[in-house]
């Protein structure tokens, strides 16, 4: 009976102990993580060797040069249109072959 007893009691201190662990792990990497938020747009999880080594860069090394596009609807959109934010542009084939 006491034997049984003195287990389930190590049995709880081992999951409370856990538990413990995880909420300090959890609320650790969260104060983390929204401390180290980078305007950049390159996520704060990625090291700045890393983002260096990938060549990742928040400013186009060049501005792209000016073009206009149609739409399916058949509006013109110039590229100008998007300064100052980001955009991109699909490569490749759209539709399947």
């Amino acid at each position: 009976m006491i034997r049984r007893l003195i287990v389930a009691l190590l049995c709880a201190m081992v999951i409370v102990a856990g538990l413990l662990t995880y909420v300090v792990i959890r609320h650790r990497d969260q104060q983390g993580s929204l401390a180290g938020i980078r305007p950049s747009g390159i996520p704060a999880t990625i090291s700045t060797s890393l983002a260096d080594l990938m060549q990742l860069s928040p400013v186009p090394a060049r501005p792209a040069p000016g073009f206009t596009l149609t739409d399916q609807a058949g509006h013109v959109l110039s590229l100008a249109r998007f300064r100052g934010r980001a955009a991109s542009r699909p490569t490749g084939r759209t539709r399947p072959a």
